[in-house]
């Protein structure tokens, strides 16, 4: 494939945002991010997960049971490169790029006939679709972090065009099929998103059946078949199975407990009328109506976005707002010729995906689990782009489609100067900042020290130090035990060992970190744990103790410290 002047320009753009200060922007890496990178760390150096699984289907985290996927595409990059912010980031921004590449070519596939030409240079609405999602916060913010969403969408994308082009190429069928198989090693959300993808694209390009009985592909599909069987196996019986559970709305307690207080307020006189309109489907039913109503609302969409600080932010939608009457238009052009299977695709899929998110709690808004909804709204923006332009006379076409794009660029710069300033540091709470500055600057403390103690409560820290410090993963396989806390561990101390070195937990209040001391320790604090009211002990220094290093966030306040006897 010939790249084109200007999907070029689109995709260094891209690479750019994406790669951008990597390293701390975020500012630094999620609790789950690090857990994830650790794993692949462990992947890539002893093809085992760090709880010592080999080659698992479902990873075991200290928490959690994983799809692996993710850590496996992170695993060369942090085992050449070394476990840093970049190396276990730098996947997820590659397959960002990647997606974008494969969004100009579904599209211009699904739209042939909407292109412009000026010129030499031909704008097609596979093009704009490339640069809108180039350009969209939503992509932008989850293309820069070690999460499950990237390789997700782009194996599903990967998947739409492969069964697009299978039309020639029958041996795509089976491949596109393998693909869409590797999406349920990615994230839950796959299990519900992907089948019906896969209906939707059969609904609107049936394939040619005669093709199936060839050979070539019916080993293919056979293959496929045998692909599926551990990740349905983990689904159907495995830990993937209790994830669901966890997070519908049928098993939501806050909402069941309402239930119950409505039901025995003391002005009730008719107690069947209330269990009639007062119960637990009506209570899921409402629930359900009003996340999905949420998802496809301009407030998620244009607006405020994800209310969770770590996944959207403040002040701007997960799409830029510019683009919402382009949204509009494009449905419109699409609704209009709805007997066209090829229009439905986008339509169908912008109304069938949020239905698996609307089922969980705070599903509505949650842009992880409605990460898929970026294909149709961005094809569909982009469709709203291509007729505006097309229905300006002629001559005024160029100056039309440079005024748009300037305007697209101009609502991006507010979002990146956003993104890049306030929120990089206003958010550091929220990525959990600290741990590695922390375990950084400790570092030749705990080479000498006899004893180390590090504070578990403030954050699980036992992978972060892992990662950070680092554990080799084939060392921590062997000293790792249990992390589960045992009280007095040490007197005035509870918590679990890691080899015969290491200590995870908190002391029970600063005498007792004070009296578990002795010469040659050394104790990892958290201010918010350990540390009586806001005493700054860098400042005036505790009697007997000795602060080693103090690690502090954005307002210069402290968040932890390394302190010896």
């Amino acid at each position: 494939m010939k790249l084109k002047p200007g999907l070029v320009i689109v995709l260094i753009l891209a690479l750019f945002l994406r790669l951008y200060r990597l390293n701390d922007l975020p500012v630094a890496m999620f609790g789950d991010e690090v857990d994830a990178s650790y794993q692949a760390w462990s992947l890539a150096t002893t093809l085992r997960d760090y709880r010592g699984h080999l080659l698992p289907t479902y990873a075991q985290s200290l928490s959690e049971w994983r799809a692996p996927l993710e850590m496996y595409l992170v695993a060369p990059f942090v085992g050449l490169l070394g476990p840093t912010n970049f190396s276990a980031r730098l996947p997820m921004a590659l397959m960002g790029i990647t997606s974008i590449l494969l969004i100009y070519l579904i599209v211009n596939i699904l739209f042939p006939g909407q292109k412009l030409h000026f010129g030499r240079w031909h704008l097609t609405a596979g093009l704009v679709a490339a640069l809108v999602l180039a350009l969209t916060p939503w992509h932008l913010h989850y293309t820069r972090n070690v999460v499950e969403q990237p390789p997700l969408f782009l194996l599903t994308l990967l998947g739409v065009y492969l069964y697009l082009r299978a039309k020639s190429q029958p041996l795509f069928y089976p491949l596109a099929l393998f693909v869409f198989i590797l999406t349920f090693y990615t994230y839950s959300v796959a299990n519900l998103a992907t089948p019906i993808i896969i209906l939707l694209l059969i609904f609107c390009y049936p394939p040619q059946i005669k093709t199936f009985f060839k050979k070539p592909v019916l080993i293919g599909l056979v293959l496929c078949v045998l692909a599926m069987m551990p990740i349905a196996y983990q689904i159907l019986f495995g830990p993937a199975a209790g994830r669901f559970k966890l997070i519908n709305i049928a098993e939501d307690q806050p909402t069941l407990d309402q239930i119950v207080l409505d039901r025995n307020r003391p002005w009730l006189t008719l107690p069947l009328v209330e269990k009639l309109v007062n119960n637990k489907i009506t209570a899921i039913s409402g629930e359900f109506i009003n996340n999905y109503l949420t998802a496809l609302s301009p407030q998620f969409l244009f607006l405020s976005g994800d209310p969770i600080y770590r996944q959207s932010v403040d002040h701007f939608g997960v799409f830029l707002v510019i683009l919402a009457p382009f949204f509009l238009l494009g449905f419109i052009f699409l609704a209009k010729d709805f007997k066209n299977r090829g229009n439905l695709l986008p339509l169908l899929w912008l109304f069938f995906i949020p239905l698996g998110s609307s089922l969980t709690v705070g599903g509505g808004n949650h842009a992880s689990r409605l990460f898929l909804m970026l294909f149709p709204v961005v094809t569909i923006i982009a469709l709203g782009f291509m007729r505006f332009v097309i229905a300006i006379k002629s001559k005024y076409q160029v100056v039309t489609a440079l005024l748009v794009t300037v305007g697209i660029l101009l609502n991006f710069s507010a979002y990146w100067y956003r993104y890049t300033t306030h929120y990089a540091y206003e958010s550091s709470h929220v990525w959990q900042y600290g741990y590695e500055p922390l375990f950084t600057k400790a570092r030749p403390y705990i080479k000498e020290a006899s004893r180390v103690f590090i504070n578990n409560t403030a954050e699980p820290s036992l992978y972060r130090f892992a990662f950070y410090y680092p554990i080799k993963p084939a060392d921590f396989q062997k000293m790792f035990s249990t992390d589960i806390q045992q009280p007095n561990l040490f007197p005035g101390f509870s918590g679990f060992p890691f080899g015969d070195k290491y200590y995870f937990g908190q002391a029970e209040n600063f005498d007792s970190l004070n009296k578990l001391l002795k010469p040659g320790d050394i104790y990892l604090a958290s201010q918010r744990m350990e540390v009586p009211g806001d005493w700054d002990l860098e400042k005036s220094p505790p009697a007997g103790l000795k602060v080693l290093v103090t690690v502090r966030d954005y307002y210069d306040r402290p968040l932890f410290y390394v302190l010896s006897k």
